[in-house]
């Protein structure tokens, strides 16, 4: 298994305060602002071939798939994250979660490296969004803010 190196960064990251809404999570940020999730925003526009889908294959069977997809998606970030703090288990795994992860270690293994943070807070003021980044790290020796969307 390969160990990934960690490279402290040089500024600290604030934790931002997370707001559930009706109209989806909003970030307060350390100065006051509160912005939209930038999954919140990108939400946005899909939304209307979200909602022609459900009404096509019926509410019922959307939930069923909605449901197994996200848990199956938070299943793999979970393992993509603990592979890259070099504290993955692999016990106790369901295959078709292993069968995804599988697919992304090859890539994983050979394209990142040089870890500065997971699961990061992080906002702009310039954007008025903010969220929680996946991975600060090296991508193929550039940096790069990465996100894993599975979920």
């Amino acid at each position: 298994m390969k160990q990934f190196t960690h490279v402290p960064l040089t500024v600290e990251l604030e934790k931002l305060k997370r707001i559930t809404t009706e109209q989806g999570r909003v970030y307060q940020t350390p100065t006051g602002e509160a912005y939209p999730s930038v999954t919140t925003v990108l939400s946005q526009l899909n939304k209307k071939a979200i909602v022609e889908w459900r009404r096509r294959v019926g509410e019922k069977e959307a939930q069923k798939i909605t449901t197994k997809a996200s848990r199956r998606g938070t299943s793999v970030h979970k393992l993509c994250e603990d592979y890259l703090e070099n504290k993955f288990d692999s016990e106790n795994i369901m295959p078709s979660d292993n069968y995804l992860f599988i697919q992304l270690k090859d890539i994983i293994d050979s394209k990142i490296n040089n870890i500065r943070a997971l699961e990061a807070p992080l906002y702009s003021h310039y954007l008025k969004c903010a969220g929680t980044v996946d991975c600060v790290a090296e991508y193929d020796n550039k940096f790069l803010l990465l996100t894993l969307r599975l979920r």
